[in-house]
């Protein structure tokens, strides 16, 4: 017999997919709401602006739903603290790996910690690519050059 099986030849990117990144972000979220009732968490994000229903909290903290930029943000201010603390694990320590979505391999807390706050590059395939698109790039050297564009540009009046 022969089975025929219909198949969709596109591949489609999952936008509900958590991954790495999106774990640590529900892990912490979870972390810092500490006692605080989910229907308590709700009504704080919307008194910021930024409404999402006790169901959406759940799904959140379970790393069955995507934070939204926009959502990391409102998290951040109600839980008043940076988004920073959000994204990254909760303890900075080389003997602690960690993922980051978009790496191929883990790196450990403290580095990841680094390259946060643009201290220090993570190892990426693409860092030889991104060096010829800018002036700069050849004059400085890769973690300098990370540096350079991590940070905010000052305006001088």
């Amino acid at each position: 017999k022969l089975f025929v099986m219909a198949t969709n030849d596109k591949k489609q990117r999952n936008t509900n997919n958590v991954d790495a990144t999106g774990l640590t972000v529900a892990a912490n979220i979870k972390r810092l709401r500490g006692g605080l009732s989910f229907p308590e968490l709700s009504r704080r994000l919307s008194a910021v602006g930024r409404p999402l229903p006790v169901i959406a909290l759940r799904r959140i903290e379970e790393g069955n739903r995507n934070v939204t930029v926009d959502d990391l943000m409102a998290f951040a201010i109600v839980f008043g603290v940076s988004p920073l603390t959000l994204l990254m694990p909760e303890y900075a320590s080389n003997q602690a790996e960690t993922r980051i979505t978009g790496t191929s391999t883990s790196v450990s807390s403290l580095r990841a910690w680094s390259w946060a706050k643009c201290e220090t590059p993570l190892p990426s395939n693409e860092s030889d690519a991104m060096q010829n698109d800018n002036d700069v790039a050849g004059m400085l050297d890769a973690g300098e050059l990370f540096r350079f564009r991590s940070n905010p540009k000052k305006l001088e009046h």
